[in-house]
């Protein structure tokens, strides 16, 4: 743990110790805004989230700074009856004018039905083109593949791995659209590409 009056030769020892794998948490309370580089940090936890624009992208994008393959997760903890909202990471990429809508409870239950829909879908297709949409989709909680490295792994070029994609993909829209002609439908998609980029959307990792 660092606190402002840690001594800055324990502090130093401290972040040595998380730069190079010896220390696998660090709590840090009020300092670390700025001057403080760590791109192999991919978790952070915030306990204090801020109305202030510049500690807020100082604070966030040193997790989102790219490391390897890594994937970067925060997670912000809010206190009931807030006054006033606080920058969240999602408003670090926001146009002037833009607003995003948080999901709720409701929501996230529809969109795993869909997700469990999906899947069953998926096993209905060879196992090349369901492997194709998975890695692109990122429907194995890993990474989205690159064209080039499906490609690789499947041993075609990247433009076979981007047809067989789209014809699976469109196999799949089409299905679901079928669906969506019961009374309740989870999620509506008017055509193949819409229901591409839902699950290559903020959704596919709920």
């Amino acid at each position: 743990m660092i606190l402002g009056e840690t001594p800055n030769k324990e502090r130093e020892h401290i972040l040595s110790g998380f730069k190079h794998g010896r220390v696998d948490t660090l709590i840090q309370v009020g300092v670390l805004i700025e001057g403080w580089d760590a791109p192999q940090c991919k978790l952070l936890i915030d306990l204090a989230p801020t109305l202030s624009l510049v500690r807020a992208t100082q604070k966030y994008f040193r997790v989102m700074t790219r490391y390897q393959d890594k994937e970067a997760r925060i997670i912000v903890l809010l206190p009931k009856n807030i006054h006033k909202p606080p920058i969240l990471p999602i408003d670090l990429f926001l146009q002037p004018g833009e607003t995003y809508q948080v999901p709720t409870p409701e929501d996230y239950l529809l969109i795993q039905e869909q997700n469990h829909r999906v899947n069953e879908l998926l096993e209905e297709l060879d196992e090349r083109t369901k492997w194709i949409i998975k890695y692109r989709l990122e429907l194995t909680g890993d990474p989205e593949l690159t064209w080039e490295k499906i490609g690789i792994v499947f041993d075609v070029s990247k433009e076979r791995a981007r047809q067989i994609f789209y014809k699976g993909a469109k196999k799949l829209g089409q299905k679901l659209m079928r669906d969506m002609r019961d009374a309740n439908p989870v999620i509506h998609f008017q055509s193949h590409s819409e229901f591409i980029n839902f699950y290559k959307g903020e959704y596919s990792k709920l």
